[in-house]
């Protein structure tokens, strides 16, 4: 049994920078490359497990890591019902609709309602 904490973070996509550079200006020391799957703090008693996106939730639920930061919507996709600490701010979505140039809607009410981001 270790003493360490063990936090489950994304090892690909969108979030891991974000992820990494939070850690590193937390001041936590520690090395990671693409190819890591567990990186260890040299200054505080944590392991940092790099994990596919749809298995990190999975982790905490079965476990194997005491925390983990990923994107709110791999909540919902499990079902889990774990306990969300902290917005961190850095997954902002950009919406995007597209329609044709010449399009018989002038507003989001034209096409069943306004669209919303969440």
């Amino acid at each position: 049994m270790t003493d360490r904490l063990r936090l489950a973070v994304p090892n690909k996509g969108r979030l891991v920078e974000p992820t990494l550079a939070l850690l590193h200006d937390a001041g936590l020391v520690f090395e990671s490359t693409d190819r890591s799957l567990v990186a260890r703090v040299r200054n505080f008693d944590l392991d940092i497990l790099f994990v596919r996106t749809n298995e990190i939730v999975e982790f905490v639920g079965d476990g194997v890591a005491d925390l983990v930061m990923t994107g709110i919507d791999a909540l919902p996709e499990t079902g889990a019902e774990l306990a969300r600490i902290r917005d961190l701010g850095f997954e902002r979505r950009r919406l995007a609709a597209a329609v044709p140039t010449d399009p018989p809607y002038e507003a989001g009410r034209d096409v069943g309602g306004p669209l919303v981001a969440h």
